[in-house]
């Protein structure tokens, strides 16, 4: 009697091993197909304007302007080139009409249009500025999750990963950029974890942000 029951016992014990085993492939194919769509991306300046234009920094200003150390890396890996140029200052700044002042004027070059995201990648947070993308994800492990369980409406898991960055371009890589985007090096630094909700659909599970 003994020994039927311990063959149950390790026998129910196998079929959740299974199970979770089973659910945690579902988390990671949900994930990487997310973030094969959606890589990882730096911002700086204003979206690209119909010359290329991503940000125009007046020389006066450059001091104070946190930006600029971000705009010289990218035109360090030629993803962006800089000139000076005369700009009008505006009436509330100039002492007489049609003053200008020296600004530097940084564009797309390129290569930097080639990892521009495109704007219909963007969400609404993030329309205000040229994204340049760097890599992206790849789950490497499912390392825990909550047991699915409704909220407002929807069946959700919150899931725990690791993962490493991939395709990563050797621009993202060159000190400069490293030193003025500390999220770059961390992002390449090798195997790092993360955690996100995922939410299960009639397609089966997506990551949050794609859920209807």
């Amino acid at each position: 009697m003994r020994s039927r029951l311990l063959i149950c016992a390790f026998a129910a014990l196998s079929a959740c091993t299974e199970g979770e085993t089973d659910e945690a492939a579902q988390f990671a194919a949900a994930l990487n197909e997310y973030y094969a769509n959606n890589p990882e991306c730096v911002r700086v300046g204003q979206p690209a304007d119909e010359n290329g234009v991503v940000a125009e920094v007046r020389e006066d200003r450059v001091p104070r302007d946190g930006d600029v150390s971000k705009l010289d890396a990218l035109v360090s890996e030629e993803l962006l080139e800089v000139r000076v140029v005369d700009v009008e200052l505006r009436a509330i700044v100039a002492s007489r009409p049609g003053e200008t002042a020296p600004a530097r004027r940084y564009s797309l070059t390129e290569k930097g249009a080639d990892f521009l995201q495109r704007r219909e990648e963007a969400n609404r947070m993030q329309m205000g500025s040229s994204a340049f993308c760097y890599g992206h994800r790849k789950v490497t492990e499912i390392t825990n999750f909550t047991e699915p369980a409704d909220a407002f409406g929807q069946r959700v898991a919150t899931v725990a990963y690791t993962f490493e960055l991939m395709d990563v371009p050797a621009w993202a890589r060159g000190t400069k950029v490293t030193a003025a985007f500390p999220e770059i090096a961390r992002e390449t630094s090798g195997r790092r974890s993360d955690s996100t909700d995922l939410v299960l659909t009639d397609e089966g599970w997506v990551h949050h942000r794609l859920a209807p």
